[in-house]
């Protein structure tokens, strides 16, 4: 996982915590539970993981020079 998608993810869950402070405080109405937000979490992580993986393996099959010369 690439340094931004853990960057995106952190600061993501540290706003949806202030998030969910800030509508209960607001509504009265109850937050997201940590399970929900770790299963947030982890979904984003494979989202990062796809989005890095697929873009790769279609790079991975060029040839190098085939690549270079179409520059």
């Amino acid at each position: 996982m690439s340094r931004l998608a853990a960057a995106g993810i952190a600061l993501g869950a540290a706003l949806a915590f202030a998030a969910r402070v800030w509508i209960n405080s607001l509504m009265g109405a109850g937050g997201s539970s940590p399970a929900a937000l770790m299963l947030g979490a982890l979904l984003m992580s494979a989202v990062a993981a796809l989005a890095t993986l697929i873009p790769a393996h279609r790079a991975m099959s060029v040839q190098p020079m085939e690549a270079l010369r179409n520059e």
